[in-house]
């Protein structure tokens, strides 16, 4: 009796996105009348895959107003007209063995259940998510998120630490060379981009020269 409320219900809905073309004057004659048992449940079943869920009317009636993306609605109370249900092996993120557990326990909603484990595949455990757990599952999302971008700031601050690294291996390279060319007697120009070693102060004096020259010539 009950689900024959409901599919009443959708058939008012259906009916309401019809009457929505009329004029004024004729919807005047048209009324409404809601006498359904708001504590009682319900069978709904999503137009995604089939998957039946009971809810109390009042949410139900709710839920029937949900669209899709493509514009269809999320969900029917005639079974008929959902796909065919294929019971799954996924297990909802608030399920006592879901890969979720420990973070859920971290945020403090550790006695929040659901024993949901026939999901069809990883979209059907987000709609059942989304629509089911609501601000359990937007709780969720903000972690994951903020784990997400401290994961991120942390790879940025060793991509930055290896930069630095191999900078200041560099600037030693260069101290390292300039030791080992006056150990042996040899004088390298310190120029960027020359780096010519010359046998004495008075040959690397002349090259300094000629490379200011160059700079200081007009074009």
């Amino acid at each position: 009796m009950v689900q024959e409320v409901m599919q009443r219900a959708e058939r008012v809905r259906d009916l309401k996105g019809q009457i929505a073309e009329l004029t004024a004057e004729e919807q005047g004659d048209i009324l409404f009348i809601d006498v359904s048992p708001q504590r009682k449940r319900v069978a709904l079943y999503s137009m995604l895959n089939g998957e039946p869920i009971r809810v109390p009317i009042y949410m139900a009636q709710v839920l029937l107003q949900h669209k899709l993306p493509d514009g269809r609605f999320a969900f029917t109370s005639d079974q008929g007209k959902a796909p065919r249900y294929k019971k799954g092996t996924i297990k909802c993120f608030l399920h006592p063995e879901a890969m979720e557990r420990s973070i859920i326990d971290e945020l403090g909603l550790g006695g929040v259940v659901c024993n949901s484990a026939g999901l069809a595949n990883p979209h059907s455990k987000r709609i059942h998510a989304q629509h089911r757990h609501k601000q359990e599952w937007a709780a969720y999302q903000e972690n994951l998120n903020g784990r997400k971008e401290e994961e991120n700031r942390q790879r940025m601050d060793k991509q930055l630490e290896a930069t630095l690294a191999i900078a200041a291996g560099a600037v030693s390279n260069q101290k390292t060379a300039r030791k080992r060319t006056i150990a042996t007697g040899e004088f390298a120009c310190d120029f960027p981009d020359c780096g010519r070693v010359l046998s004495t102060k008075l040959a690397l004096a002349g090259h300094r020269r000629s490379h200011r020259e160059v700079t200081a010539s007009p074009g």
